[in-house]
């Protein structure tokens, strides 16, 4: 007898990513840091190695930028933070640098690593939003990174530039963002 096999993911769920709202009610629903994490994974495709690894070095709050080394084949680049990220990421590096401590503390050293967490970590604190913001079925970090493929692709409608912005060695890689979703049909009859 043969051991039970894990069940394949479209027996778990209908659909390998999230919509918009559903991953703003999970932003919504974590502590600052928690949900900057899942924010930036969301806006910048980021995939969980890639999340662990940001470090502060890789962060300019004067310039609204993030460098993204892509792990595997894929491409580094720099992306844009948008201002909730901006405003995230700087209270985060405020929180190292409080005015407010006594001179007879020790001075805190803000850390190398952005999050400075784990994989494991990660998936949890994914898991944990998607249950606290109400989704039903099973959420795994590479879902955010999905998500932000299909938007990507649904707003620019360009190959090239999803394939860049993901970090994407190939055209291919990119295309499966653009398979006609069931939910996209059925609002092009519906309006």
């Amino acid at each position: 007898m043969y051991p039970p096999t894990k069940p394949k993911n479209r027996d778990r769920r209908d659909r390998e990513y999230l919509h918009p709202e559903e991953i703003y009610r999970m932003v919504d629903r974590l502590g600052s840091r928690d949900g900057l994490l899942i924010s930036l994974m969301y806006h910048h495709g980021l995939r969980v190695s890639e999340a662990e690894a940001l470090r502060w070095e890789d962060v300019s709050l004067a310039q609204r930028s993030l460098r993204i080394r892509r792990k595997g084949k894929g491409l580094s680049c720099e992306h844009v933070l948008t201002e909730d990220d901006s405003v995230a990421l700087s209270r985060l590096w405020d929180s190292y640098h409080n005015p407010w401590r006594s001179i007879f503390d020790e001075p805190e050293e803000p850390p190398e690593l952005l999050f400075g967490i784990k994989s494991r970590a990660i998936h949890h604190i994914v898991d944990k939003a998607a249950r606290r913001a109400g989704i039903r079925f099973p959420v795994h970090p590479m879902m955010l990174r999905h998500s932000c493929g299909y938007h990507l692709a649904e707003k620019l409608r360009d190959l090239h530039a999803v394939q860049e912005y993901l970090g994407l060695k190939t055209p291919s890689s990119a295309a499966r963002y653009f398979v006609a979703r069931p939910d996209r049909i059925t609002t092009v009859w519906d309006s």
